[in-house]
């Protein structure tokens, strides 16, 4: 009930309401171990039944119609599938039907009985495979391990992004690769049939056109991404005697799967209406050729509830008319409509891959406490990203030195915020109270950003949709200049290409971060909407503050890592981090988590629990070794104990407390 009251609250009707749009891709009659996120029968029950006691699913072309007219109902929703999968007919209609959901199918036309699309080939090979190992050198991968079920998933999750956004004749040459490499049955029955098509659309289902071959639009030539579209509907029409009037974008994120360019060629070949997968619901604002769409993953009832009354509050402003390349005019939708208008509106020119205006604000927070010496090389690297829509935020914490007049006087456009000393967690907070991006990005002033860095996470956010936040690997830089040698630069960008030089833990990741913090703050970027749902900076730990976010993050979201190094760690005689802090933070913040969560990520990983304790000891260890460094033998002997309580089998935290013991009887004996 209170479900209900809050999507209510949120998507009132008439002017105000919000349309919610969720997409889905198979629903598998058994759960699929390589794929454990994709719903099954009785997962999709489950979900059917949160959608109807929640929302008014309405079937699309006409919630689209009453958007435009302002007329939909409270809690509007509407469901689509897109693909063509045969699994939507057998598993996933009948729990519909059932519920009396309205759906919607997007269906690739050249996968029609019996085809296979190329990452189903990709899937099905490895699957199959009786191999000890997979080669991916020939996509820069390495040798990948298939001995095992978590072998093979694993292999999927690198092989499928390396080979989705090649152009249409590599990405072929490379699934033949595969598929001959593997030597493994193929099932060719995945995809619908003409007849479960027509069977499908008979029972009420709807029915959009995907394109024919499921490109990535902004790879094509616009004729060539003008036929994909067209033909794709012409062929839907031709098996089912009607007008087929909604599309879906193949991938769908806007900026780099398509451009408002092909939403300008969706409207002038007559569709009523096109979807993307950018997240976020539809207003009377929303853009009808490119409207958003959003499914929570989350298996519990609370979690998938509160993720979608989120949804309704994110805001995609590249999604909205204000922002768009198309104009709206009076429309019919769906399906069995008024026929296509005979005149065609000329197609927008051509864009590149990443415009200016469709690629989101991205705000930069630079905490800042007495680094003038680095800042300016700081800021130099952060400007030369090749990102259009960028906003620096540095909060100048209390400094005593001149930090910020360099920002007032040599960097302009750099927006100062000034506070008094409060430590970092404030100051970060600050800076996002103060940004105005949609996502947000973490520098320190005294780390460097190497060049393409914001590129290369937005990229994999949409080779890896789902997650909300990012970050990379980095290279530790001892130093004393304030800028990196060119030689180092020349060093870094040789090794960067080997990717498993710098592969590290990625997705649900909290197992990983409770036995090692492995993501650095200066490499990440995230969704202002994670901060709604998970809060902010604890502003009661001086040191640890971002650990305990990230921990926090990895209970809600996968984290992408990308496998090159795109920040320098400045390691320089006034770090932070080689001061002895009072408190040993990071264990505070480990013990807490468990307490909290457990051991356990939301995908159903587990950590062990001896990793963990191994965890624990190395940072009393480390806690301890830092005080015996500056003679504070109390805190010493207390930090290699605690170790010793963590893991006593360990050789360093004996050493460590013999040691301290040892200097504590030394200082404490009586002079002669």
């Amino acid at each position: 009930m209170f479900l209900k009251q809050a999507f209510q609250l949120a998507s009132p009707g008439g002017s105000k309401a919000h349309l919610s749009i969720l997409i889905f891709h198979r629903v598998l009659p058994v759960p699929d171990p390589l794929f454990p996120d994709e719903p099954d029968v009785a997962r999709f029950e489950q979900i059917a039944r949160w959608l109807k006691e929640w929302f008014n699913v309405l079937p699309l072309n006409e919630a689209v119609l009453r958007l435009q007219r302002c007329n939909l109902p409270p809690r509007a929703a509407a469901i689509t599938f897109d693909d063509g999968y045969a699994d939507n007919l057998t598993c996933a209609h009948p729990i519909l039907r059932k519920h009396g959901l309205p759906a919607t199918f997007f269906i690739a036309t050249g996968f029609l009985d019996g085809g296979r699309m190329w990452n189903d080939t990709i899937i099905e090979s490895v699957r199959g495979a009786a191999l000890p190992e997979i080669d991916g050198a020939f996509l820069g991968l390495g040798a990948l391990p298939l001995n095992s079920i978590a072998d093979k998933r694993s292999a999927l999750a690198k092989i499928i992004p390396a080979v989705k956004h090649l152009p249409v004749e590599q990405r072929s040459e490379a699934v033949a690769r595969i598929t001959e490499y593997c030597q493994a049955t193929l099932p060719n029955d995945l995809m619908l049939s003409t007849q479960q098509l027509q069977q499908l659309r008979a029972e009420g289902a709807g029915i959009g056109a995907h394109t024919v071959s499921h490109p990535i639009l902004a790879k094509l030539d616009e004729i060539v991404a003008k036929r994909e579209i067209a033909d794709s509907r012409d062929h839907l029409e031709g098996i089912l005697g009607e007008r087929v009037g909604l599309f879906a974008y193949p991938n769908g994120r806007l900026g780099t799967d398509y451009s408002p360019a092909h939403a300008s060629i969706v409207k002038s070949l007559g569709f009523d209406a096109a979807v993307a997968t950018n997240w976020g619901t539809c207003s009377k604002a929303s853009d009808i050729f490119q409207l958003p769409r959003f499914t929570p993953w989350d298996a519990r009832r609370w979690r998938f509830g509160l993720r979608l009354l989120m949804n309704i509050r994110q805001h995609d402003a590249a999604l909205t008319t204000g922002a768009s390349a198309t104009e709206q005019g009076s429309h019919t939708f769906g399906v069995g409509s008024a026929p296509r208008p005979a005149q065609e509106a000329p197609a927008a020119k051509n864009q590149q891959d990443h415009p200016s205006d469709a690629l989101p604000m991205i705000s930069v927070v630079i905490p800042c406490y007495n680094a003038e010496r680095w800042l300016g090389a700081t800021l130099r690297s952060v400007l030369a990203q090749d990102w259009p829509r960028l906003e620096i935020i540095v909060v100048d914490d209390g400094s005593s030195d001149r930090s910020a007049e360099l920002v007032r006087t040599q960097f302009p456009g750099v927006t100062l915020v000034q506070q008094k000393n409060s430590g970092v967690a404030v100051a970060r907070n600050n800076g996002i109270a103060n940004a105005k991006g949609d996502w947000i990005a973490f520098v320190d002033a005294d780390d460097i950003w190497l060049p393409g860095k914001l590129h290369a996470q937005w990229q994999a956010f949409t080779l890896q949709p789902g997650g909300r936040m990012a970050y990379t690997a980095w290279h530790v830089w001892p130093c004393t200049n304030p800028e990196p040698e060119a030689a180092l630069l020349k060093d870094l960008a040789q090794r960067s290409t080997d990717a498993s030089l710098w592969d590290g833990p990625t997705g649900w990741i909290y197992p990983d971060l409770l036995e090692d913090c492995c993501v650095w703050t200066s490499t990440v970027l995230m969704h202002r909407s994670l901060f709604d749902e998970i809060g902010i900076f604890d502003e009661k730990l001086r040191i640890g503050e971002d650990y305990d976010l990230w921990l926090r993050a990895s209970q809600v979201t996968p984290i992408v890592r990308i496998p090159k190094p795109l920040a320098l760690y400045r390691m320089h005689p006034d770090s932070i981090t080689k001061k002895a802090p009072d408190t040993n933070y990071q264990a505070l913040v480990i013990v807490r988590a468990i307490d909290q969560w457990g051991y356990n990520s939301p995908d159903g990983q587990h950590a062990a629990k001896r990793k963990v304790d191994l965890a624990l000891a190395r940072t009393w260890r480390d806690f301890a070794g830092a005080h015996l460094a500056v003679g504070n033998l109390e805190r010493a002997r207390h930090g290699s104990l605690m170790s010793l309580r963590s893991d006593w089998r360990q050789l360093r935290g004996w050493k460590l407390a013999c040691r301290s013991i040892l200097r504590s009887l030394s200082q404490n004996a009586p002079s002669k």
